[in-house]
């Protein structure tokens, strides 16, 4: 088997990770500023730079909704491609990619919408869950690749990526629920530092096929 379908996959599922990275330093700009313009409704700085810091952030979010909705059709175009080749792990991962969709839309709409609204701390529950089994059903699915194409440092490495973005995750995860503005900031730049971790991994399997022929 010549995995055709599984390297072009793989190359999409890579681009919506630098995506992800994109998300995550606009994420930790929104943060930043926060803090050190506003306290609570309050301004910190001036009037003029308040407003610039507002419009900054506000800019910053419509793109975060913009480049997650455009990241995450990538994603589904990479997994369906991917699961042509290697269908259990892949295939699951591409039925929670669609709700992952559906919930970022949900999401980008409940601060218009007061009826989403009311349930937005549950879809973003929802969503994060459904994240994480899809991370896993991908790396799952490279690892199973890997180890038919005889490469096994990649599927050595697989096990030890799931672990550290786990609990990076999980340690991130907890500092958004601390009600403290540097701890949120925090959480963002250990957010940043899985997708980068994840990224390498990623960098590293769409180049395990060199060597192997491709239709």
């Amino acid at each position: 088997m010549e995995y055709s379908n599984a390297r072009k996959g793989i190359k999409k599922i890579f681009t919506y990770e630098v995506i992800e990275i994109v998300i995550a330093l606009l994420a930790i700009l929104i943060a930043v500023l926060g803090v050190v313009s506003f306290d609570g409704n309050k301004a910190l700085a001036g009037e003029k730079e308040a407003v610039g810091a507002g419009l900054v952030i506000i800019i910053a979010g419509i793109a975060i909704v913009v480049l997650t909705i455009i990241g995450i059709i990538i994603l589904i175009k990479g997994l369906k491609l991917a699961a042509m080749d290697e269908r259990e792990h892949f295939k699951n991962a591409f039925y929670a990619s669609l709700i992952v969709l559906v919930g970022s839309i949900l999401i980008g709409l409940s601060s218009v919408v007061e009826f989403i609204g009311d349930y937005s701390k549950y879809i973003n529950a929802a969503v994060s869950g459904t994240t994480i089994f899809m991370f896993l059903s991908i790396v799952y699915g490279i690892k199973t690749i890997a180890e038919k194409i005889g490469r096994l440092d990649i599927a050595g490495l697989s096990i030890p990526i799931i672990v550290i973005t786990i609990i990076v995750t999980c340690i991130a995860a907890i500092g958004r629920f601390v009600d403290n503005d540097v701890m949120k900031v925090a959480s963002e730049i250990l957010t940043l530092i899985s997708y980068v971790v994840y990224l390498v991994y990623l960098s590293k399997a769409k180049k395990m096929f060199d060597g192997v022929k491709i239709k």
